[in-house]
């Protein structure tokens, strides 16, 4: 290589220089500009703290915010509670810092925990994360759970996964519960323990099909266990309860057999409601069904849809005190099967209350069947709009002068819906002799006559009527 071709290369070392020092420029103008950046930022950062503790400065104004703490804990707590859209302490602490500070540190507010089991993996396990520090602010509190499913027509429920780790959450933290609400599918109900122990636990809903879960029963320890509420279950084996300490038991969509097996265990049994609305078909037999005796049993509310009745027919109440019944099928067995109850109970003298919901056939198998029930203070009575009305028969009979055949001589509150002919000086004379001149009978507190008859309706602005409220009785005619 001669001597004139070393001259580009030189040239080009030459050139690093500049080049270098370029990039030197060049790094610091970037470190300059992020200097600056940084700067900014740190500025908007202190400008938006600023902002931040001029805000709760402003809303310490708000004389919520002056409320003492206990007092708004209060008012939280009522609004999570409420019986219409209850609102979530997660939506309280989301409004400000100062909400959210008194609504994380108030366990009472995380003590009602509902949960709708999803079926995917990723959905549980944020679910999962939402329920832990949900049951962490509620600490040791006793705990209301109620547990469903979302999307329970999905058909991967037919096929869940093997384990769900909400609902392993939830019962791990049974020695918590004081009330339960389950309905799960069968699928899951292996999940369940064979010993579920709930010290505290004291009302309990299953809605769950345990039909079809006998291989493993579930024994639930609930020495405080009270109230329990059965829908839709039709097989009780699989579930070990302690029956003998329950008080009050409603059963909804329930094997004969099985409901008369169940409240045979029943000792301490003092309210009872049998809603047949969903009740599976009764297969004939020709085996006698026998009688269950409740001696403890003070309330029966029974709402029937087979006109058989077979739920009255295979009960004895001596102690009863309060008989609720709804029959809203139009059937003449139904008036026959609960006044054959009160026959084969002997419970006529301990029956304070009597409500009827259903068609009337006749006013005077009403009358002559409450003739029977000398202490009854309270009665109530909605009769189809489509039965006969009543006419003066009824009110004759709480009218009367003879104090050996007054109707319900204990009678204070009465209450009619329905059609009815009413006479309004039959009417206003039962009244003052159950009111202004009540000396044989029990004084009279209030009435309520619901009728479809416009003339009926015009009796309660009567003088004599306004002058009777006026002195203290209830009386509410329209």
């Amino acid at each position: 290589m001669g001597m004139d071709d070393t001259r580009p290369v030189k040239k080009f070392k030459n050139s690093e220089t500049p080049l270098e020092e370029e990039r030197v420029k060049l790094e610091a103008k970037v470190i300059e500009l992020d200097d600056l950046i940084k700067a900014h930022l740190d500025c908007m950062a202190d400008l938006t703290n600023r902002s931040v503790l001029v805000k709760r400065q402003l809303n310490a104004q708000v004389a919520f915010a002056r409320l003492p703490i206990e007092v708004v804990t209060i008012i939280f707590h009522l609004a999570c509670s409420a019986d219409y859209e209850p609102f979530s302490p997660l939506r309280i602490g989301s409004i400000c810092h100062h909400w959210r500070t008194i609504a994380w540190s108030a366990s009472e507010l995380w003590s009602s925990v509902t949960v709708g089991l999803e079926v995917s993996r990723e959905a549980t396990k944020k679910q999962e994360d939402l329920l832990s520090g949900w049951l962490l602010r509620a600490r040791k509190r006793p705990l209301s759970i109620t547990i469903a499913i979302r999307e329970e027509h999905d058909p991967r429920w037919d096929d869940p996964p093997a384990d769900n780790s909400v609902l392993s959450l939830l019962l791990a933290h049974s020695g918590q519960w004081r009330s339960a609400d389950i309905d799960i599918p069968s699928t899951l109900l292996h999940l369940l323990p064979d010993w579920l122990n709930a010290p505290i636990l004291a009302r309990l809903t299953l809605r769950c099909d345990l039909e079809s879960y006998s291989d493993s029963p579930v024994i639930v320890h609930a020495p405080r266990l009270h109230s329990l509420i059965l829908v839709g279950l039709y097989q009780m084996q699989p579930a070990t309860l302690p029956w003998d300490q329950v008080r009050t038991l409603h059963i909804e969509g329930y094997g004969m057999q099985d409901f008369l097996d169940t409240l045979k265990r029943c000792s301490s049994l003092v309210n009872l409601v049998l809603n047949e609305q969903d009740c599976i078909e009764h297969e004939p037999t020709t085996t006698p069904l026998t009688v269950v005796k409740l001696d403890s049993l003070k309330s029966l509310h029974v709402n029937a849809l087979d006109e058989n009745c077979l739920m009255l027919d295979r009960l004895s109440t001596p102690h009863l005190e309060d008989l609720d019944v709804f029959f809203p099928e139009i059937s003449q067995g139904s008036f026959k099967s609960f006044r054959t109850l009160v026959f084969r109970s002997s419970c006529a003298e301990t029956i304070t209350r009597f409500s009827f919901i259903g068609y009337i056939f006749s006013e005077e198998e009403m009358v002559s069947f409450l003739l029977g029930l000398p202490c009854l203070s309270e009665l109530v009575l909605y009769n189809s709009k489509h039965a006969p009305p009543f006419s003066t028969t009824f009110i004759d009979a709480l009218h009367s002068r003879d104090s050996e055949s007054f109707l319900l001589p204990n009678l204070k509150r009465i209450h009619y819906t329905g059609p009815i002919t009413l006479d309004s000086d039959k009417l206003l004379a039962m009244l003052d002799a159950r009111y202004t001149n009540a000396s044989k009978v029990a004084k009279l507190e209030a009435v309520s006559i619901h009728s479809y008859d416009q003339v009926v309706k015009k009796i309660s602005d009567l003088p004599h009527v306004r002058m009777l409220r006026a002195q203290g009785l209830v009386v509410d005619v329209e």
